[in-house]
């Protein structure tokens, strides 16, 4: 038996691997469509950095655009915009993840800002700043970076009517919240910030009109009260008598941390030799 012939399909997920095999110089944009410089100056970026950088557009004239941090939540949040009627004008898909630097997520939402703001609509926009609760992304450093670039582009957002809604948990969270609460007051636009007292996807349907916008101070200060979430006072006292106490009593510790947590949930302790608290 002679092979005389044969067709193959490819897809650019081994390319790094197999490019030199393949020969191909070039992958055509899925579904015929032709790529968009942003997309491209976004993939540049993806592609010399560690981090994640993703940038697809859907609809350039929609309402409701994406800034998401992370890949599984960038999907979450489609899809919940797309259940609560947005299908029709929601403008791009993407994700930054991975530890992008400040300059790199200036840059990422840079691009995302001048595509949003580039046609007007009179109805006006909306930006979600969404994500879940980062495990090793700083959020702090990542909120500087989309800071920079809300700040660079203040009028064309009052000029677009622009709302911006954003969610976030993780590393250096609360430091994060607050770079971004000052920036909206700062450029004088609305803006609706959240952290993890608030399911992720909440802020979608806030964006829609879909349901109300809670007071911020409320949660900000449940949020402060909560231990999980760092609440100072509560922390020192655990580093000091009452961590003494778990060491020469662990069941006993673990009842001080319920009372002074104020919690039902099961509270993990961890003991170190030395008499060192935890950190």
């Amino acid at each position: 038996m002679y092979v005389l012939d044969m067709a193959a399909k490819l897809d650019d997920t081994a390319d790094y691997l197999c490019a030199d095999k393949w020969n191909v110089t070039d992958f055509p944009a899925p579904f015929g469509r032709k790529s968009w410089p942003e997309e491209e100056y976004i993939k540049d970026l993806d592609e010399k950095s560690g981090a994640s950088l993703k940038l697809t557009i859907i609809n350039p004239e929609g309402r409701i655009w994406l800034m998401v941090a992370g890949g599984g939540a960038s999907v979450i949040f489609s899809d919940t915009v797309c259940d609560m009627g947005g299908a029709k004008e929601i403008a791009n898909y993407g994700e930054y993840s991975g530890a992008p630097s400040e300059s790199q997520t200036y840059e990422y939402a840079k691009t995302i800002l001048g595509l949003m703001t580039r046609t007007p609509n009179e109805l006006g926009k909306c930006l979600i700043i969404g994500g879940g609760i980062a495990n090793f992304t700083n959020v702090a450093s990542t909120f500087k970076g989309i800071v920079r670039a809300l700040t660079d582009f203040k009028q064309q957002l009052i000029n677009n009517k622009v709302s911006i809604f954003v969610r976030r948990g993780g590393p250096n969270f609360q430091e994060g919240l607050k770079v971004m609460k000052n920036c909206g007051d700062m450029i004088e636009v609305p803006m609706h910030v959240f952290g993890p007292e608030i399911h992720m996807t909440a802020i979608v349907g806030m964006a829609l009109g879909k349901t109300p916008i809670p007071n911020e101070s409320e949660n900000q200060s449940s949020l402060k009260d909560n231990f999980l979430f760092g609440k100072h006072d509560i922390d020192r006292r655990l580093r000091g008598h009452h961590f003494q106490e778990a060491q020469l009593n662990p069941e006993r510790g673990r009842l001080h941390c319920h009372s002074l947590c104020g919690s039902s949930l099961p509270v993990r302790i961890i003991l170190q030799r030395g008499g060192q608290g935890p950190d």
